[in-house]
């Protein structure tokens, strides 16, 4: 994987509520709203963009524990509200997890999530090929 740093269209920078954007050649703003960074890999591996996280989107989750399966424990869980988004402009184009893309269905919220995983021989994630979301 070759690291493609000289691309003019990894513009980061923050606006004035200090929240990390990056700004491609085009003028999109993307906004990462997962607590880790996002590389955007070519087809041939090469890094296009690294996407710092601006912070961090999550869903709540109420737990309650139920019969185990014999000796296992088995807990179900009920995902609640979304928190950490931050107050943006509405013309960004805004990066959550899957599960928060999900919990965000149905709302006014346009959300994407980084899709198309690729993993290094241990099986660790070094990059996505592109942005997904659900379809309406």
């Amino acid at each position: 994987m070759t690291d493609n740093m000289n691309n003019k269209a990894n513009n980061v920078n923050k606006d004035e509520e200090d929240v990390v954007k990056l700004e491609l050649d085009n003028g999109v703003k993307i906004v990462n709203c997962t607590p880790h960074a996002i590389t955007i890999l070519s087809p041939s591996l090469e890094v296009l963009y690294n996407i710092p996280s601006a912070c961090s989107a999550r869903v709540a989750e109420a737990k309650t524990k139920e019969e185990p399966i014999g000796d296992i424990p088995v807990t179900s869980i009920e995902y609640g509200e979304v928190t950490g988004m931050p107050e943006l402009d509405g013309d960004e184009i805004v990066v959550v997890s899957r599960i928060t893309a999900m919990a965000l269905r149905g709302t006014e919220a346009v959300v994407f999530f980084p899709y198309g995983e690729e993993r290094d021989d241990a099986g660790r994630i070094v990059g996505v090929h592109g942005l997904g979301r659900f379809a309406s």
